[in-house]
């Protein structure tokens, strides 16, 4: 029985098309995970490629919990478990809603508190030691603003970090104390 769509294995183009959606996959899981790494300590286990780097799943206890490589640690290549590689996912894109979100709040200030007084994104930029260009990635949402950086610009601008990150709104919800 032939199931429709499905490509021949032993055709060579559909053969390297499934390699290349592979390596595209694998490349998105470690561009993932890198910055989650960077910074990470690993423990032996972990860098030796035993357990998984988020949630210390030891393979060898764990067995039927599948992993994924998701890079190259000091001592080999490092996994993640499935489980954690969904919620890494699931996160990021949480992650990724808020940043956008802290953005447009940021730029909206920008925009009402510097640009009305100083008519230029230059001399911000100098205050933040950034290039324009780079702080015209970071006012559009290309790239997250980092917490030295919300630090300075909310001194530059008189304005509380805490009202971009939406931190005044749940406390007036209730959702905070």
């Amino acid at each position: 029985m032939t199931i429709a769509n499905t490509p021949d294995r032993g055709d060579p183009q559909a053969t390297a098309h499934d390699a290349n959606a592979r390596k595209a996959e694998f490349d998105d899981r470690i561009e993932r995970w890198r910055d989650r790494l960077t910074n990470a300590t690993l423990t032996d286990a972990q860098a030796e490629g035993f357990e998984c780097v988020a949630c210390g799943r030891n393979w060898l206890i764990s067995p039927a919990v599948s992993s994924v490589p998701i890079g190259f640690g000091p001592k080999g290549q490092v996994f993640v478990c499935c489980p954690c590689d969904s919620q890494g996912s699931a996160l990021d894109a949480d992650a990724e809603r808020f940043s956008r979100k802290v953005a447009k709040r940021v730029a909206a200030d920008i925009r009402d508190r510097w640009l009305s007084r100083h008519r230029s994104l230059d001399t911000l930029a100098a205050e933040l030691n950034l290039s324009t260009p780079a702080l015209k990635k970071l006012i559009t949402g290309e790239k997250p603003w980092n917490t030295a950086q919300l630090g300075i610009l909310a001194r530059l601008l008189g304005v509380s970090v805490f009202t971009w990150l939406g931190v005044d709104e749940e406390i007036e919800r209730g959702v905070s104390k």
